[in-house]
């Protein structure tokens, strides 16, 4: 069974939070770009926030207490996971006057976002949409991997066990993360650390595609070079079993 909390952490920090890529990588999403700056906060009452700024150059997370021009409050993480399964509204505490910015480009850019992460196969076919379909997936399946560390119970003795240190998450000619894991407790940032104890790296974006999409396993892509792994390998087999509870998480 999923839980509730753990699923809107989920939402805020490895879907929605997912917004800054789109921009970045994704064309037809920088033209529904606001030409003023609006900043929006999703808040999870007793619980989680997010606030993204979206302008003409993109959409930035910020850190919590900068201010906002829509505010959106839930009463609950269910009622904040109903209203990302399209079944429930949130509750406007600010903003009134910037409805059309939620009812028009944000309603928009989530769409865009939903395309690219919920695919057709056919779709693959152009390089293009598989390379930003692979790098957000990642992003997603990563940042959904950490936020389970670090709130969902039934994962808590696998969190345990896991050494503190770095571990790299390289595409070669693609995206690059830092997982840290400090105390039980994980964390995500972009780039590659000046140290690591383990090291996860695909053979490219198709390398990387295919193990994202399920066409092949970790096995395979090993025996064939597509995935390389050393440093301290138990922590990378932590990381497999949470990606694993990541995948259930986001079906």
């Amino acid at each position: 069974m999923k839980d509730e909390a753990t699923l809107a952490y989920i939402h805020l920090f490895a879907v929605l939070a997912n917004l800054q890529g789109l921009c970045d990588k994704d064309e037809t999403s920088r033209a529904l770009l606001p030409k003023k700056p609006v900043v929006l906060t999703f808040s999870i009452f007793k619980g989680p926030k997010l606030t993204l700024k979206f302008d003409a150059n993109g959409c930035t997370q910020l850190t919590e207490n900068q201010g906002c021009d829509i505010y959106l409050l839930f009463r609950s993480p269910a009622h904040f996971n109903q209203m990302m399964a399209s079944k429930a509204n949130p509750i406007i505490v600010k903003g009134f006057t910037k409805i059309g910015f939620l009812t028009k480009q944000f309603n928009a850019l989530t769409q865009r976002l939903g395309y690219f992460l919920n695919p057709k196969p056919a779709q693959f076919d152009d390089p293009e949409f598989l390379r930003i379909n692979t790098e957000l997936t990642l992003f997603t399946a990563i940042n959904a991997a950490v936020q389970i560390a670090n709130h969902d119970k039934v994962i808590s003795q696998t969190v345990k066990a896991l050494d503190n240190g770095n571990i790299a998450l390289n595409v070669k000619d693609g995206p690059a993360m830092t997982l840290t894991i400090h105390n039980s407790k994980l964390a995500v940032v972009s780039g590659l650390p000046d140290s690591f104890r383990a090291k996860m790296e695909f053979n490219g974006i198709d390398a990387a595609h295919r193990l994202l999409q399920g066409l092949t396993d970790s096995f395979s892509a090993i025996a064939t070079e597509e995935l390389t792994l050393s440093g301290f390998i138990p922590m990378l087999d932590g990381l497999d079993k949470l990606l694993f509870r990541a995948n259930y998480y986001l079906k």
